[in-house]
């Protein structure tokens, strides 16, 4: 939910997808300050989507996202796929760019339970940040209550040598209408040890310590 797929895992030609997803802090002090990130996806061919996305922060621009996510491998009767997908992003305040690439593996156990998972490497380069190559690994298990409802537990971390780690735990919710809307929404926490926020947008100064959080996802596709 936090840490998103562009469109689905064999997403077809011609699919339409219109998010938001708004993070907000329960505790006031919160280092990592509200985040609205407005998307738009689209699969411009079988098997690839791309995606721009506009981050804001504390009402405010915060950096220009764009990503784009292939998928290269389909199996419907062992129930496994598999795709990659590459994030640019332009941070607007800073002389630095947020670049980040991942495999994308997902499965199906049985008729309830599945898992995503988006590892791969992540990078703050620029002027005006230390350069930075980290390890980035987003795991999610989801469990189908209802045709309509699914129970989901997602875990993104980031670890850098120099600039830390962190890890955002977020136990979540999903209902779809059955057509065009779906809604996701969770709570949970984040740790920070060093500068960086997984899962977020934001460079936050040094910081150490649990922060808790709610997210809400509010979908549109066609």
């Amino acid at each position: 939910m936090v840490f998103d797929l562009v469109r689905g895992l064999g997403a077809e030609r011609g699919e339409v997808e219109a998010n938001a997803l708004a993070v907000l802090p329960i505790d006031g002090d919160d280092p990592a300050a509200s985040e609205i990130a407005p998307e738009v996806e689209v699969a411009v061919a079988d098997g690839l989507a791309l995606e721009l996305e506009f981050p804001m922060v504390e009402g405010s621009l915060f950096s220009l996202k764009t990503a784009a996510q292939w998928t290269f491998d389909v199996d419907e009767e062992l129930g496994v796929a598999q795709g990659v997908q590459g994030i640019v992003e332009r941070l607007l305040d800073e002389d630095a760019w947020h670049l980040t690439l991942l495999w994308v593996p997902g499965v199906r156990f049985d008729e309830r339970w599945s898992g995503l998972a988006m590892v791969g490497l992540g990078a703050y380069v620029g002027r005006d940040v230390r350069d930075e190559v980290g390890l980035v690994a987003n795991v999610t298990g989801f469990r189908d209550l209802a045709p309509a409802w699914t129970l989901g537990l997602e875990v993104d971390t980031e670890v850098f040598a120099d600039a830390g780690w962190s890890t955002l735990l977020m136990p979540q919710v999903q209902w779809e209408s059955g057509g065009t809307w779906t809604v996701q929404a969770g709570a949970g926490a984040l740790y920070i040890d060093g500068s960086v926020a997984a899962g977020s947008d934001l460079v936050v100064p040094d910081t150490e310590g649990w922060f808790p959080q709610v997210a809400v996802r509010l979908i549109v596709d066609w």
